[in-house]
């Protein structure tokens, strides 16, 4: 039965950390509206980027993200998903400075984000196909019953690949970027690009107001995590993270998502 619409915009985020050590938590492109009708390049011929506009392109091949942009050869992610990585890792490497670009000035994350103090750092995250296909799996069911669960995260991971130490997850509905607030080249004209998106989507996540535990937060800054697969599906959003992961390579190939 699907829940109604003011529940979850209500809840807004549900987060979910879980460690294998201590039990402490539970067990393409993107079809979104205001993603459609970005003009493309018809000259661009970069892998993964065809119909991507020059300037999206340009900012995707600065030389100083090469190291953060780890989702950049698997072309199985969408753009945004790709994005999403790349902000994910960029707020990761440099806390300070991505929360006084993309955050909120003066406000709660960005005093968070000095507590840590300069010089704080994490190593990006390293995408797994296999923890891509549980993302993928759990937004199109999200999307199928209306609402947002961590149901059978363990034996999600389980079914794509081997995975050892800690595992996370983060969800969210379509339209939590909306909430999202920033500089003028992160609000300015609606949500613009896949660029504008991705951040708008990472920045809500580490706000992650209305959970006092800040358990999207923690995933996304949790020094233990090493893999990452993102899957968005019409809107609906899934963050996996895990210590260890091994892909099953035999895993997912005629899994069919609900687009």
């Amino acid at each position: 039965m699907k829940v109604k619409q003011i529940f979850w915009v209500a809840v807004l985020l549900v987060g979910c950390w879980f460690s294998a050590c201590d039990a402490a938590g539970t067990d393409e492109t993107d079809s979104h509206p205001e993603l459609e009708g970005v003009p493309a390049d018809e000259t661009d011929s970069h892998p993964g980027l065809e119909g991507v506009p020059a300037d999206e392109v340009a900012y995707l091949e600065d030389a100083s993200l090469l190291s953060l942009d780890t989702a950049k050869n698997a072309l199985y992610f969408s753009l945004l998903e790709r994005y999403i990585v790349l902000e994910i890792n960029r707020c990761r490497a440099n806390p300070i400075a991505w929360t006084q670009e993309v955050g909120l000035y003066g406000g709660e994350v960005q005093q968070w984000a000095d507590g840590l103090g300069a010089g704080y750092s994490l190593p990006p995250l390293e995408p797994r196909k296999g923890l891509w296909l549980s993302g993928r799996f759990q937004s199109s069911e999200m999307k199928r019953i209306n609402t947002m669960t961590h149901a059978n995260m363990n034996s999600r991971f389980s079914r794509y690949g081997n995975w050892s130490g800690g595992i996370g997850e983060n969800v969210g509905p379509p339209g939590i970027e909306q909430q999202a607030t920033g500089p003028a080249w992160f609000s300015s004209g609606g949500l613009g690009n896949a660029r504008k998106y991705g951040a708008r989507i990472v920045n809500e996540f580490i706000r992650d107001r209305g959970n006092p535990d800040k358990g999207h937060r923690r995933n996304i800054m949790n020094p233990s995590f090493r893999y990452i697969g993102v899957g968005v599906i019409d809107g609906w959003i899934t963050m996996e993270f895990a210590e260890g992961y091994t892909d099953k390579p035999e895993a997912g190939e005629t899994d069919v998502w609900l687009e």
